[in-house]
């Protein structure tokens, strides 16, 4: 039996009912099943946007930090949510900055917690908390993320542009875990990576110590953690510290609800399927101390 689970969730913020998925409100009990189902100790959420946020594909009448916040509450959960954290940019929100950090309040304690603003772009951030696991003393670095897709080039969306800016955002946050991270502390880094494994992105993130859990995984699930309509693909990643856990399975959650909706992709929680990590904690090693 594993020592901890985490998943990483993008529940897609907006409503799609022209792409096939049901608007949001109707697809909100099918996240907190899956959720239940999984019962896992550390989730991370992207695209969990507020209501009324700036941009036109934001769902105008579904809150979705709240909504969750206060489901996650009543099961039990503690939360650090990006928008309250000081300094964030309210005005200028976007799907991306719909994330959120959920611990068991019962196992950690929040000791800190922070977000960063990628510098290229005003609604791309990880945000980051420290944790005690109590149930065995260990110290834990947990950061979430959404990276970029497209960035605008001479007034134009281009996707080789959001790639590269992608790139920068990996270096931004493998200095934090390297910065953050000695052998004894376990790392969990969801997001929605925006990037598959054949990115530059990715070979950057995962040419580290830190690896993508599918990759270091005993039991490894082969689907892909992405289902469209025309494709299939996985970029949706929780990053591990191999020094301090050992993962024991990477599992891709494929659950389909009942719905009676005339949605071509009724019954399906969202674009993204969430993925979970279940993790062993390696024993301490001895840490030179460079102070």
């Amino acid at each position: 039996m594993s020592d901890l689970s985490c998943m990483s969730f993008n529940v897609l913020a907006y409503d799609t009912h022209h792409s096939g998925y049901e608007p949001a409100a109707d697809r909100f009990p099918y996240v907190v099943k899956t959720i239940d189902k999984y019962a896992p100790d550390l989730i991370g959420v992207q695209e969990a946007c507020e209501k009324g946020s700036s941009g036109d594909k934001v769902s105008a009448d579904f809150d979705w930090p709240g909504e969750l916040t206060a489901a996650m509450k009543e099961r039990g959960y503690g939360a650090s949510v990006l928008r309250d954290q000081p300094g964030f940019k309210r005005e200028m929100q976007s799907i991306a900055c719909g994330l959120i950090i959920f611990y068991k309040a019962d196992r950690f304690e929040l000791t800190e917690s922070g977000a960063f603003e990628y510098p290229h772009d005003t609604v791309r951030y990880f945000q980051w908390v420290k944790l005690t696991d109590k149930k065995f003393d260990r110290r834990i670095v947990f950061t979430n993320t959404h990276f970029s897709i497209h960035q605008k080039v001479a007034g134009k969306f281009s996707g080789e542009a959001g790639h590269a800016a992608c790139a920068v955002e990996a270096i931004k946050l493998c200095n934090f875990w390297y910065n953050n991270c000695d052998a004894n502390t376990a790392l969990f880094a969801t997001g929605d990576y925006n990037s598959d494994p054949t990115t530059l992105a990715q070979k950057l993130l995962a040419s580290s110590v830190f690896k993508p859990s599918r990759n270091v995984a005993k039991i490894f699930d082969e689907s892909n953690s992405v289902n469209f309509a025309r494709r299939e693909h996985t970029i949706d990643f929780c990053y591990v510290n191999p020094d301090a856990t050992t993962v024991d399975e990477y599992l891709v959650a494929r659950d389909h609800f009942p719905s009676a909706s005339d949605c071509r992709l009724a019954g399906y929680a969202s674009d993204h399927r969430a993925i979970m990590t279940y993790v062993s904690y390696n024993e301490l090693k001895e840490v030179e101390n460079n102070e």
